[in-house]
């Protein structure tokens, strides 16, 4: 109850380790989220998340709701720590909010936390095709319509199939839309298991149109799904083929790690031929990775 602010917000960071009982502590924390100091706030959302405080879920959602508060990434990030279904209205708002300028922090929240609905809650945010704007869009509204669509990714949204699909093709809008929500698909997979997702693999035609995108980065990313997909031989031997002869050196590289995850050592001596014809070290290294993994030496 100190006046000075300052000394109010250090002994909000010394409740943890005080003697008094958690209910006591948990009301002091639930007035402190009331205090007029922003710093006091924020310190009070933080030990929140440290103590995992699930009973003011509620009230630190009803905080990142309210545009006057500067606290709102703070507040996110507890959030993302309580991972309480009762924060997704608000931090779906947030999300969809250019001016909060939140939706990074409120994305790994919305990820953080396992509830069915929140998916319907998103995808209202992306129904109106707002990707069409995205080609003229300033960069900073670019990258807050990529991480919804990363929300969706992350919510495996069956249903948001056909419009993450949209944005994985295109080759009109910023090329951080198909590289990273190819990414983003590829974080739940393992090199050398076959993908059994039935999110991921609703996306293969996408995936398999990303392979003609003219950015690299996403025809690289592309390859790399499908190459954990349930493919036959003959599709897998296009697929690599296709990956080695691109002009791009990231492209080259995911051929020859789909080469090697798959283990087809017919392939080793055409990346032993590339190791060897390029100067690039980087792309000599990735080369020399792919052998070793098929049990043959590169030879510089």
């Amino acid at each position: 109850k100190h006046r000075d602010p300052s000394i109010r917000s250090r002994a909000v960071e010394q409740l943890p380790s005080t003697a008094l009982d958690r209910q006591t502590v948990e009301l002091i924390l639930s007035l402190k989220l009331e205090d007029p100091d922003m710093y006091v706030r924020r310190n009070a959302a933080a030990v929140i998340g440290l103590m995992t405080v699930h009973s003011l879920a509620k009230k630190v959602a009803d905080l990142v709701s309210d545009p006057s508060d500067e606290n709102g990434y703070e507040y996110c990030e507890t959030l993302e720590k309580l991972k309480d279904p009762v924060a997704v209205d608000a931090l779906v708002k947030a999300l969809g909010d250019p001016k909060r300028k939140l939706y990074f922090v409120a994305h790994d929240a919305l990820a953080a936390i396992d509830d069915p609905t929140a998916s319907e809650k998103v995808r209202p945010l992306l129904r109106n095709r707002i990707a069409w704007a995205l080609a003229s869009a300033p960069e900073e509204q670019r990258m807050q319509y990529l991480t919804i669509a990363e929300v969706l990714v992350d919510l495996k949204d069956e249903q948001s199939v056909p419009v993450l699909s949209d944005l994985v093709t295109s080759k009109s809008y910023s090329e951080l839309l198909s590289r990273n929500i190819l990414n983003e698909i590829s974080k739940g997979t393992k090199p050398g298991e076959l993908i059994q997702d039935p999110f991921i693999l609703k996306m293969r035609p996408a995936v398999e149109a990303a392979m003609n995108h003219p950015v690299r980065d996403a025809r690289s990313e592309a390859l790399r799904l499908l190459c954990r997909m349930p493919l036959g031989k003959p599709e897998l031997r296009k697929l690599i083929d296709r990956g080695l002869s691109d002009s791009e050196n990231w492209v080259r590289i995911s051929g020859a790690t789909c080469a090697a995850e798959v283990g087809y050592r017919e392939y080793a001596d055409r990346i032993k031929k590339l190791a060897g014809a390029t100067n690039d070290s980087f792309e000599k290294h990735y080369f020399c990775d792919a052998l070793q993994s098929l049990g043959s030496p590169c030879q510089e």
